[in-house]
């Protein structure tokens, strides 16, 4: 998608700026890369803070999953992170964990307690990590949400659709076939 003569002399990238050049480029929303144009957006570092959804609600992992489970109808989300006394998380669980890994096995969700379905150190990214990073470490740990902390803090959530909304369309169908690709629990 050249918009500009090839033979324009000032190459220029500025992030989010228009760059007018010698040949009369100057299109709004557009900056010219060497023989290339791209919208501002993918000059620009995107971070994990820019794209979660902020204020992420946690379910305690002393609360049993038919609370987790109407938190999660009332936020109208299918996963939420655990967080322990101390405030820190401690994982995610998905209403799919409730189902498959309780109801189905004969478990009662009245009495089983979220923290009892927490498997493992949680899958994170910081606050300031790149998109990219956010794309690389869920498809290395085949998860579809990622808990976004700043510090010790959880500060967020990505979800798979987050990334996908961000992403150049050209890479969002190998995003979401690699995460996809994943077991169905994550």
């Amino acid at each position: 998608m050249d918009r500009c003569p090839v033979g324009s002399q000032d190459s220029r990238v500025v992030p989010g700026k228009l760059v007018a050049t010698q040949g009369g480029c100057s299109e709004p929303g557009w900056v010219r890369r060497t023989n290339q144009m791209r919208t501002p957006k993918e000059d620009i570092m995107t971070t994990a803070r820019d794209i979660m959804t902020g204020d992420a609600t946690c379910v305690g992992a002393g609360e049993t999953l038919v609370e987790a489970a109407r938190k999660m109808s009332e936020l109208d989300v299918g996963a939420l992170p655990i967080c322990g006394d101390d405030d820190r998380l401690k994982g995610m669980i998905t209403d799919r964990d409730i189902v498959v890994k309780c109801i189905a096995q004969g478990g009662d969700p009245q009495s089983v307690k979220v923290g009892d379905l927490a498997e493992g150190k949680p899958v994170t990214i910081g606050a300031d990590d790149s998109l990219e990073e956010a794309l690389r470490t869920m498809t290395q740990h085949h998860v579809r949400r990622l808990p976004v902390i700043d510090g010790h803090t959880l500060v967020g959530i990505v979800s798979q659709a987050d990334i996908a909304k961000n992403l150049p369309e050209e890479r969002v169908g190998e995003f979401v076939e690699a995460i996809s690709a994943a077991p169905a629990n994550n």
